[in-house]
């Protein structure tokens, strides 16, 4: 923002978009700084939304539902099995949370992003 801003006031409008996801309306068990990570960005367009107010530009933010992506396996597929372990039972809703968004994106195959689409 720090290099864009200027370009915004110069021009006297314009409009910033963030990408961010809708894991911080609906906090995922196992993926608690996917999460948090998302609720920072959510604050901070808010801030610049207010920030902003002198300038005609407008701060938004996209959440996109779950979607194909490398990250994803990273972010369900933990690799201290360890420390998994330590949560008994409830160690296995990861792998239920991790079946059961496998299954959603099986079943809408228009969500996932051209380059997975054989994915």
């Amino acid at each position: 923002m720090r290099a864009d801003l200027p370009h915004l006031r110069a021009h006297g409008r314009g409009t910033v978009l963030y990408t961010s996801s809708l894991i911080d309306w609906i906090p995922t068990p196992f993926c608690g700084t996917c999460s948090a990570s998302k609720w920072a960005l959510e604050a901070i367009v808010e801030c610049y939304r207010t920030e902003f107010s002198g300038v005609d530009s407008a701060s938004c933010i996209i959440e996109p539902g779950a979607m194909a992506i490398s990250v994803f396996d990273g972010m369900v597929t933990p690799s201290d099995t360890a420390r998994e372990a330590g949560f008994g039972d409830f160690a296995g809703v990861r792998a239920m949370v991790s079946a059961g968004t496998a299954e959603m994106l099986n079943a809408t195959p228009q969500q996932r992003l051209p380059d997975h689409a054989g994915a």
